[in-house]
């Protein structure tokens, strides 16, 4: 064999041995980045430095946790009136936000404590970004199918600064499932519960470093400063259409409001029982249309605005207070003493100012 040759063989196996060990690279190189975007860690900051007691989380400050995601779950749960025959796990929650999505249809926001029962629950739905701002308050995981544009693409970067967990069905399709519910369209029928959801938010998060108390503490209760208020029995809120006016009728043996849509006893299919929060909040807030031709709102979430708070039968007038969006929302009475509630389960409804909301006292018999 000529040198030439020799030569010529020589490079073709330098080449191959080169080409083989770029691949190896790149093949490491892929699995390090996968693991790097996907264990990532998650840090929570809690600007309140005077919590006492924490419904969501672990109150210590501690330095190292337990690699385990303590965060709180907030779940879409549709409330189109082919869906209601299906709603399940809406009892469970400790809060759940109403808000009107689009044409007067309202959605919920379900907020489920780390540590709390979390029934099968569903049909779940997409997001608007209002309720992002929301579970945002909490350091939360959002459960929900896709979204409106403008939801998903503040979701991705919440999700990537941290403030709130997406789990997207998009993305993560095995932690949820559809049940064959007859003739229902398909969009009504998706659910998942408690062990899903948590795993993949295990998944999603590995905690290795709290920082303070994880997340923001959400105790609330009752001040003696602030005044009982008048009687209250009877609450009528008015979304849009008849179909989602929503009514409170306080039971004084439960000291719970039952609640009625459409003149109809709101059930809860897990347990087959009305559902009846202890406390009602109903939050005023300015509204407007989208130009998006799809009848969608805007809302706000950060501000001040007038508020009523409804517990143990009667009406406390109060305003909400929003310093910026991961903040908490703060209510207080007229004379400027924090509204803290530390019975559940709660609904606060937002209404937008431009909707009605009425109520009053039963008369003595």
């Amino acid at each position: 064999m000529s040198k030439t040759r020799k030569r010529h063989s020589l490079l073709c196996r330098v080449e191959k041995l080169l080409i083989f060990l770029g691949i190896l690279a790149l093949a490491w190189l892929l699995i390090f980045a996968y693991l790097g975007f996907f264990k990532r860690d998650i840090k929570f900051v809690d600007t309140e430095s005077n919590s006492s007691i924490n419904l969501f989380g672990n109150n210590n400050k501690q330095e190292d946790a337990p690699k385990e995601a303590t965060v709180p779950i907030g779940v879409m749960i549709e409330n189109s009136v082919a869906a209601r025959p299906f709603q399940k796990g809406l009892s469970s929650a400790k809060i759940v936000y109403e808000a009107p999505t689009e044409a007067g249809i309202s959605r919920f926001l379900a907020v489920f404590p780390s540590d709390s029962e979390m029934p099968k629950i569903g049909p779940i739905r997409s997001v608007r970004p209002y309720y992002i701002d929301w579970i945002a308050e909490y350091g939360g995981a959002l459960a929900h199918v896709g979204g409106s544009d403008e939801a998903l693409r503040k979701l991705a970067q919440m999700n990537r600064d941290e403030m709130v967990i997406d789990l997207d069905q998009f993305k993560f399709g095995n932690s949820f499932w559809r049940e064959n519910i007859g003739r229902t369209a398909l969009e009504h029928t998706m659910f998942s519960d408690g062990n899903a959801l948590r795993s993949l938010v295990t998944v999603q998060a590995e905690p290795k470093k709290v920082t303070t108390t994880t997340p923001k503490s959400s105790r609330f209760r009752l001040r003696n400063k602030t005044a009982p208020g008048e009687s209250a029995h009877e609450v009528n809120i008015q979304f849009g259409f008849p179909a989602y006016a929503v009514r409170y009728s306080y039971d004084a043996a439960t000291n719970r409001y039952l609640r009625f849509q459409a003149g109809a006893p709101h059930i809860d299919q897990n347990n087959g029982e009305q559902i009846a929060p202890k406390v009602i909040i109903v939050q005023r807030v300015r509204a407007w249309p989208l130009a998006d031709g799809k009848s969608r709102i805007g809302m706000q979430t950060v501000g001040s605005g007038n508020a009523t708070v409804f517990m143990d039968g009667h009406a406390i007038a109060a305003r909400w207070e929003k310093s910026a969006q991961t903040e908490r929302t703060n209510f207080f009475d007229d004379a400027g003493n924090k509204i803290e509630i530390s019975t559940y389960p709660a609904w606060i409804e937002v209404v937008p100012d431009y909707n009605s909301v009425e109520y009053f006292a039963r008369l003595s018999s």
